[in-house]
């Protein structure tokens, strides 16, 4: 009647398909993450005099054409917002941004500046 084996093989490869992706898609927000922080590293952004734009910090904007594009997704603007959700990353008037190294090693010591 039914076909266990069959059916637990195409299970497991589902279930494989599943995990596969959660695992990538938190490898590429962690690199995103990392990207985020070396580039206000790297443009000197950690005070407010020094703060940065998202264009400058290489954000794009999420548009309805990025979303049927078939390449592979951006983090860099959720890994943004997390970081400004853990006050991380601070706003300027001027819709700057700027890290607060403090925070940052306090919140995640793996971020020591070398």
């Amino acid at each position: 009647m039914y076909n266990i084996p069959l059916a637990i093989l195409i299970l497991s490869i589902s279930l494989l398909i599943v995990i596969g992706s959660f695992t990538l898609s938190v490898a590429f927000f962690r690199r995103a993450l990392l990207s985020v922080v070396e580039t206000f590293r790297k443009h000197d952004a950690v005070e407010e005099e020094n703060a940065i734009t998202t264009v400058e910090l290489g954000c794009k904007p999420r548009t309805l054409m990025n979303f049927f594009n078939p390449g592979l997704r951006d983090y860099k603007v959720e890994a943004l917002e997390l970081l400004m959700s853990c006050g991380i990353v601070e706003v300027t008037e001027e819709n700057r941004y700027y890290l607060c190294e403090e925070r940052l090693v306090a919140m995640i010591p793996e971020f020591q500046p070398f």
